[in-house]
């Protein structure tokens, strides 16, 4: 994966998709193979290191969104860095709101605002500590079509504007059409991969669907 990419990872149920993920994040261990990042082996690191790899270096976005039910969606963005309201938190929190369009439930609590806003608070707390990479497992599962395309355009200016690379796990032909890139897992192993290069979004997900339906195999 290159810098700055935004890939997704394509494949029929229990193709192996959320376990490359997860084997990604080091979050789980595997026999054969190399975790490598920046030219580093992280698959090498002892628990600490890996902890603090993790914290520092990857973000991550969940289907489920993982927010806690008691605090603002404020104090769930910041609570990667920490709990307390520090000046330059504040203001980064206010200009990533603006940017993913959520600064008008700043302090409302998850339970008072829509899947897709819970779902931008997500991408948010993702980003706020900078991280080089951000992984997302089925970040659509969850929403309605308006919300997914929010969502998706959303993360596209994450990419963009930030240069923050993206691998997402998605089963969804039209999220997939927004990356860059399209790999399709079968049974564990990568069986292809298509490049978006200059054409339009409909096109790329015409290419989608038929790569999906390649050789009458179901993804």
């Amino acid at each position: 994966m290159q810098k700055s990419e935004f890939v997704a990872v394509m494949g029929a149920s229990g193709s192996g998709k959320t376990t490359f993920l997860n084997c990604i994040s080091t979050m789980e261990k595997f026999e054969g193979g190399t975790v490598n990042f920046n030219g580093v082996n992280v698959s090498e690191f002892n628990e600490k290191e890996l902890a603090v790899f993790r914290r520092d270096k990857l973000g991550f976005i969940f289907q489920e969104y993982n927010l806690l039910d008691t605090l603002t969606i404020r104090e769930n963005i910041v609570l990667p860095l920490t709990l307390g309201q520090k000046k330059e938190f504040v203001q980064k929190v206010e200009k990533l709101a603006k940017l993913f369009q959520i600064e008008y439930i700043l302090d409302k609590l998850p339970a008072k605002v829509s899947g897709g806003e819970r779902q931008r608070c997500a991408c948010v707390r993702a980003l706020i500590k900078e991280p080089s990479i951000i992984l997302a497992d089925e970040p659509t599962g969850a929403l309605d079509q308006n919300a997914s395309r929010i969502l998706m355009r959303s993360m596209c200016k994450m990419n963009e504007e930030f240069g923050t690379s993206i691998l997402m796990v998605t089963h969804d032909p039209f999220s997939a059409s927004y990356t860059d890139r399209v790999v399709f897992i079968q049974d564990g192993k990568i069986a292809r991969e298509l490049c978006r290069n200059s054409q339009n979004q409909e096109r790329y997900l015409d290419e989608i669907l038929r790569n999906l339906y390649a050789e009458g195999r179901d993804f």
